[in-house]
């Protein structure tokens, strides 16, 4: 379950940092 949410938390993250990307430009 634990690597299972790490994995989730790190694919929001990614997408999160790609919105902010396109944001700012």
């Amino acid at each position: 379950e634990a690597a299972s949410h790490r994995k989730l938390k790190k694919k929001f993250t990614i997408l999160f940092g790609f919105l902010c990307f396109h944001i700012h430009i």
